[in-house]
Formats: C-alpha cells, structure tokens, sequence
C-alpha cells in the first residue's frame, strides 16, 4: 500500500522534445497528476444479438498533467521559464541572482516524474511536457498559490526518486504571502503609485497550445506541441471607495500594474530576500469594476478583471523576475 504522502515530482528540462530526462529538481506538490488518457472505440453493431462489444480498438493516447504547489523562491523558477519562454540570469553578488523571464516564441519541454511511492518501478515518467496554463493566486492572510497544467508526448515507468538533505532544504523553504505583496498602480499612463487596499489578486498565463496535432508517424501519441498566442489576464479585489476604476473602464485606458512577492532572507539573515516580481505594463480593464447594492452590513467589494496588451513603451506585454540562490535556468 501506497500513502498519498510518499510521492514525489521532478521536473527535468529536456535537450530535444519528448526525449526522456530526469536528475533535475525535485519539488514538493500540494496535489500533483500526470496521467494517461485512452482514446479508443467499442464497436456496436448489428450482430443480431444484445452481446453487442466484440472488440475494443484502441487508437490513440493523451498525457495531460495538473498540479498545485505553495510558490517559494525555488521551486517556480523552472515553471516559469517554461511558462513565459526566456530565462536571463544576473549576478547580484553573494550568491544571488535576479532571473528575468519574457516572452519567447518557443517553449522548451520538460520531463516530470511522479514517484507514487510503489515498487518495483514506482516513477511513472512523462517526456515531451510544455506548460500550457499557468495560473497564480493570493488573497488576504494566505499563501501565493500556483497551479500548473499542460499536456505531455509519451510515458515511461522507472526507478524511485530519492529525496536527499538537499530537497529536504529547499521543502523548507518559506512561501511567499500576501502579508508581503507590495501592489503598484497607475491609471491612463500615470506614474505608479502603491495601493494598499487590494484584497485578492491574480494571474493568469495562457500558451494555447495545439494538443491534437497526431500525424502519421506510426504512433499513437501525438507528434508534437505547437505553441499558440500567448495571453494573459487576471482579476483583483477591492473594496469600492472611488470611480477612478470604473472611468478607466468606459475610457478603455490604460491600468499599469506590479505585484511584487517580498520573501524570507536568502541567507537566513537578512536581506537580500527572495522575491517574485509581476510586471503588467498595459491592461485593459475587461468587467465593470463597480459593486452592487443591497440591505445589510456588508461591505461594497468588488472583482476588477483585467487582460494585459502590448505595450509600445515597454516592449513587452508581460515580464517576471524571481531573486533567488539559483544560478541559472539555461
């Protein structure tokens, strides 16, 4: 019998698409899957009888994967890189390093294993993965919380993974909170400023890859992973205190915004700290950001969703930096 608690995911970036790799870093889940999907047929036919299946022909395999994990300075990193595309490390001395990751037209894949904690080949290993959505949330007084999801090539079965004092380390590791989000906004082009009275805020990263692209290769799988448009979007709470939102709204104007994570010393003591910076140069406020009325004592709060658009100035649409103790993502 396996317990939920002995399993174990490693998420290895792959040389060439869909060639099996593993030694890399060995991460800690809240809820990790990495499955196989059968896509067959039954027959049901006229046989002049009720016993209708007389054969099953099964013509294809998917791979999808999902998990969830509490972000910490170390363990996104990889995720991002292969969420958003280019990774650039700089050397910030002492053994930190500030990684900028931006948009790129093509993804690199990964292999993920997941250890289910049975012998005698307990890691069941899927290559050829890219990271088709990403998503990351924090309301008040909880962690910053991930979730991964994407599609995979082929599967394997292999030996168990094994944890050592290093990974035990780094499940230590402390997350980011929204007790330490610093929040910048500035509204139709003006220069940021600090809001204090967001509530919950997320993000949302959305590749759109192809998934279905099967060909004849002599396989059942699929052939590869196309990349689509890239999009991002997201949403944050807010008590109702002002109209600024909503004229920027009916103006279709600009919303600059930058979420920044302030994490635990890299060094245990002190500064410097781990940190995860969102950089959203030019949305576009998407819902009408006004609350409703009714009886009662609660307050006026409301949800303003937003999608981020290109911006000339910044050449970007998107960017992340993550300070961490990690040299590189190469």
């Amino acid at each position: 019998m396996a317990m939920q608690w002995e399993g174990l995911t490693e998420i290895t970036e792959e040389e060439n698409y869909g060639q099996f790799k593993d030694g890399g870093r060995i991460i800690a889940v809240d809820r990790g899957s990495a499955l196989t999907e059968r896509v067959g047929e039954e027959d049901s036919r006229a046989t002049q009888t009720r016993e209708a299946n007389y054969r099953s022909t099964l013509l294809g395999l998917d791979e999808p994967f999902s998990m969830d994990l509490k972000v910490t300075g170390v363990n996104i990193g990889e995720f991002l890189k292969w969420t958003i595309g280019d990774a650039s490390p700089a050397d910030l001395g002492g053994g930190v390093f500030r990684h900028t990751f931006t948009l790129a037209n093509v993804l690199s894949s990964f292999t993920l294993g997941c250890d289910r904690g049975v012998t005698p080949a307990p890691r069941f290993q899927l290559a050829g993965c890219k990271v088709n959505t990403m998503s990351l949330e924090c309301s008040a007084r909880d962690i910053l919380a991930a979730t991964v999801e994407g599609v995979g090539k082929l599967h394997r079965n292999a030996g168990s993974l094994t944890v050592s004092e290093a990974n035990k380390a780094n499940f230590a590791k402390k997350q980011f909170i929204f007790a330490n989000l610093q929040v910048s906004k500035g509204l139709d082009g003006a220069a940021q400023s600090l809001d204090a009275q967001l509530e919950r805020v997320s993000v949302a990263i959305n590749n759109n890859l192809v998934t279905d692209v099967s060909t004849s290769d002599q396989s059942r799988y699929i052939n590869r992973l196309p990349e689509g448009e890239f999009s991002a979007n997201g949403a944050f709470d807010v008590e109702f205190q002002e109209q600024s939102l909503f004229n920027t709204f009916v103006g279709n104007k600009q919303l600059d915004l930058t979420f920044v994570f302030i994490g635990a010393s890299i060094s245990g003591s002190g500064g410097p700290y781990y940190r995860l910076s969102l950089d959203l140069p030019n949305c576009i406020i998407t819902t009408l950001p006004l609350p409703e009325i009714a009886g009662g004592s609660d307050r006026q709060l409301y949800t303003c969703e937003f999608v981020t658009i290109y911006d000339l100035t910044d050449q970007r649409s998107f960017r992340v930096q993550l300070v961490n103790d990690v040299a590189s993502y190469a």
